[in-house]
C-alpha cells in the first residue's frame, strides 16, 4: 500500500498510568507494531474520530500533510484541541524538517514517513499526555476523609439508653404497671433504631461533602478556553443516576487502577453509572473541559479600569501589564472596577516556586495577590500550584495577563454531581486579544465601582 492509502498512524507508550478511562479511540486498525514500551496502530484518515477524547490514549498522531489538509472540520478541531492540551502531530511529505509549538503540544513537519525511516523512534516526542498526570498529583484543599454525624449519633444512642432504661422503668413503676415494659422496651428500641438509621441516611447518605478547585485559561485571540478542575467527594450513597459529564470532558479518577472496574454510558454524554466511587470513601478525580467562549475581562490602560465580561461575578482581579501588577475588588457581571497598582517590592516578595518560569511565575504571584484576604493558606497554595501547571507551556510573549477569582461555579468545572456541602474556588486566567487593551467600549449600563 502507498502512503496515501495508509496515511494516519497513532503512537503510544504503554503502559500509560496517566491516561483517563478507556474512551473509544481511532478504530479500523489495519496494522500494529508493538514492543515492551511502544505501540503503533494505523488507520484510514476517514476513520479518525471527531472527539478529542479519543486521542488521549495516544502520544503522537502521524499522517501525510495532504491527508491533514483533507480533514473535515470536526476531525481537525478534535486534533487541534488534543494538540493544545499536550498532543503531538507529525506531518510527513513536507520539503523540510520544522517544529512548531501548539500551546502544550507540538507539530513536527518532516520529509519522510517516520514509521518507515531508520531511527524513527529517536525523533518522536516521548512525553505522555502529561497535563493530566500533573494535575492529578496536585494537592486538594477540600478533601474530606471522614463523614459527619458521629456526634449526633452518639447523642441519640445516649438518649435511647436513658429513655428506654431509667425513665421507662421509673414511669411504669410509679404506675404499678411494670409489665408494660415488655411492650415499651421493644417499641422504643424500634423507634430509636429507625431514628438513628434515618439520621445516618440524612447526614452521610444524601449529604455530599468535598469541593472543587478549578483554573480556566482563556485565549481571547482565538476564543478558545479550557477548564482544568480537581474534585473531591465523600458520600454515604452512590449518586442516584451516576455522574454526568459532557461528551468532550476528560475524566481522570485518581488512582483509578486500584479501584474496581467502572461502567460508562457514552451514548449522548459521559455517564459514570457504577464503579470507581465507593460510598464512605473519599473520591478524588480531575476533569479537563475545552470550550469556546467570548467571555473576557476588558482592560483600559488609560483609565486603569477593568470591566467584568464574564457571566459570573468576580470577587477580585489581579492584572500584569508592562511588568507591573495591579489588583481590584469585586465586580458583578458587566461592572467596572478600578485597579490599584501593587508596589514592585511587594510583588517581588511573593516569590513563586523555583522551578516555574515566565507566565507560570506570574500566575503564582497573582494567585497570592488575590488570596491575601480571600483564601486561607491551604487554598492559596493549592490554587497557585494548579495555576502554575496550567500556565506551564510554551507561549508567545504577551505583556498583559489577568486573573480573576469567580464568585460561583462555572459550567465548565464539571463535577458530574452536585456537591451540596462543599467549598469551591475557581480562577480564570486570560490573555487579552487584539484590541482588548486600550479604551473601554461605551458603557452599556455597567456601573463603575
Amino acid at each position: 500500500m502507498t502512503d496515501d492509502e495508509l496515511d494516519a498512524f497513532t503512537y503510544t507508550i504503554a503502559p500509560d498510568t496517566a491516561s483517563s478511562l478507556s474512551y473509544p479511540s481511532a478504530s479500523s486498525t489495519t496494522r500494529t507494531l508493538s514492543s515492551s514500551e511502544r505501540a503503533i496502530s494505523q488507520t484510514s484518515t476517514d476513520a479518525l474520530p471527531d472527539n478529542w477524547l479519543c486521542y488521549t490514549p495516544f502520544k503522537t498522531v502521524i499522517m501525510t500533510a495532504s491527508a491533514h489538509n483533507r480533514l473535515t472540520a470536526p476531525r481537525r478541531q478534535a486534533i487541534d484541541t488534543w494538540l493544545a492540551l499536550g498532543g503531538n502531530l507529525i506531518l510527513f511529505g513536507e520539503e523540510e524538517l520544522t517544529t512548531k509549538t501548539a500551546e502544550r503540544g507540538q507539530i513536527i513537519r518532516t520529509t519522510t514517513n517516520p514509521v518507515l525511516a531508520d531511527g524513527y523512534i529517536a525523533m518522536w516526542p516521548h512525553e505522555p499526555f502529561g497535563i493530566a498526570e500533573k494535575v492529578s498529583g496536585l494537592p486538594m484543599p477540600y478533601r474530606v476523609s471522614t463523614a459527619g454525624g458521629r456526634t449526633g449519633a452518639f447523642i441519640l444512642a445516649t438518649l435511647f439508653l436513658i429513655v428506654v432504661g431509667p425513665i421507662n422503668y421509673w414511669y411504669f413503676s410509679r404506675r404499678n404497671d411494670i409489665r408494660k415494659l415488655l411492650v415499651t422496651v421493644p417499641l422504643l428500641s424500634l423507634g430509636f433504631c429507625s431514628l438513628i438509621a434515618g439520621y445516618f441516611v440524612i447526614t452521610q447518605g444524601f449529604n455530599r461533602k468535598g469541593g472543587s478547585l478549578s483554573v480556566t485559561t482563556v485565549d481571547e485571540k482565538t476564543n478558545r478556553a479550557v477548564t482544568i478542575a480537581k474534585h473531591s467527594l465523600l458520600s454515604g450513597l452512590y449518586p442516584l443516576g451516576g455522574f454526568h459529564f459532557s461528551r468532550d470532558t476528560y475524566l481522570l479518577p485518581k488512582n483509578h487502577e486500584q479501584r474496581d472496574s467502572a461502567q460508562l454510558d457514552l451514548t449522548r454524554e459521559i455517564v459514570l453509572e457504577s464503579g470507581l466511587f465507593q460510598p464512605g470513601i473519599p473520591f478524588d478525580y480531575s476533569t479537563i473541559k475545552p470550550f469556546t467562549t467570548r467571555e473576557r475581562m476588558i482592560y483600559d490602560a488609560g483609565t486603569g479600569m477593568v470591566r467584568n465580561g464574564f457571566e459570573l461575578p468576580v470577587k477580585a482581579v489581579a492584572l500584569l501589564h508592562s511588568g507591573h501588577y495591579y489588583t481590584g475588588g469585586a465586580a458583578a457581571s458587566g461592572e467596572q472596577v478600578k485597579l490599584e497598582v501593587v508596589d514592585d517590592s511587594e510583588a517581588a516578595a511573593m516569590k513563586p516556586q523555583e522551578q516555574t518560569q515566565g507566565h507560570s511565575a506570574a500566575a503564582e504571584r497573582m494567585v497570592r495577590l488575590l488570596g491575601r484576604q480571600l483564601m486561607d493558606t491551604e487554598e492559596m497554595e493549592a490554587a497557585a500550584s494548579l495555576a502554575a501547571v496550567v500556565m506551564d507551556y510554551p507561549e508567545e510573549t504577551s505583556e498583559t495577563l489577568y486573573m480573576a477569582l469567580l464568585d460561583g461555579l462555572p459550567k465548565s468545572a464539571e463535577s458530574g454531581v452536585e456537591i451540596s456541602d462543599g467549598r469551591n474556588l475557581h480562577l480564570v486566567i486570560g490573555r487579552p486579544g487584539a484590541g482588548e487593551v486600550g479604551t473601554l467600549p461605551e458603557d452599556e449600563g455597567g456601573e463603575t465601582k
